[in-house]
């Protein structure tokens, strides 16, 4: 299968999965002609396989499936759309780099990383099991709906306070911590027993080993 081939299927594919997801949808009308713009897409790569780069005609139905996947509202990421072109155009999706405070931002951004390395690196996208390339784009979408969420939840964090510290305490509540970009103060009860220079992204599992590893200074 070469790359208009591949890239043909993608489309009839993920064509069909909005289609299933447009039934009972509040935005059907929109997901029902990002749809029927990728079938148009599918049939433009079709009757161009044997040109290079991405036909015009291809060009112009992926852009229209654009437009109608732009509102948020439908719950599918246009980022979808470049899975579809990335064997012609070799520019896949990627899941930019986000300024993350809060540790379980940085927890989502990493889970979500990974999730997303599996689908491509499997090669599901291209099984010859219908099922199974469905299944990967049903994953894929589910990613990059949650990935946009992280997006806004991070920008929402950075304009509420930007030196809000994150406070970690004890479940019997004697040892607590303040975790600022930088920086770990640790107290015991009212008392600082540490101030440490720490990476900006610690990980929590860090910040707690620092935490029970502080040590009260010496009378």
């Amino acid at each position: 299968m070469n790359a208009h081939a591949k890239a043909a299927t993608r489309a009839r594919l993920l064509g069909k999965l909005i289609r299933g997801r447009a039934t009972g949808h509040p935005r059907r009308r929109a997901l029902l002609t990002a749809a029927r713009h990728l079938h148009d897409t599918s049939g433009a790569l079709l009757d161009h396989a044997d040109t290079d780069g991405l036909p015009d005609d291809a060009d112009t139905s992926i852009w229209a499936a654009h437009r109608a996947l732009i509102n948020r509202a439908t719950g599918l990421a246009p980022a979808l759309l470049q899975y579809v072109t990335a064997p012609v155009t070799g520019h896949a999706p990627t899941l930019p780099e986000l300024d993350l405070i809060h540790p379980t931002f940085r927890y989502r951004a990493r889970d979500l990383r990974a999730r997303h390395l599996y689908v491509i690196e499997m090669g599901h996208l291209d099984s010859h099991d219908e099922d199974v390339a469905l299944a990967a784009y049903s994953a894929l979408a589910d990613l990059h709906r949650e990935w946009d969420q992280l997006t806004d939840d991070a920008r929402d964090e950075l304009r509420v306070d930007r030196t809000r510290p994150v406070v970690y305490r004890t479940a019997d509540g004697r040892r607590s911590a303040e975790h600022l970009r930088g920086h770990l103060t640790v107290l015991d009860g009212t008392s600082v027993i540490a101030s440490l220079d720490v990476p900006d992204h610690t990980a929590p599992g860090e910040v707690w080993q620092l935490i029970n590893q502080a040590a009260p200074a010496a009378a």
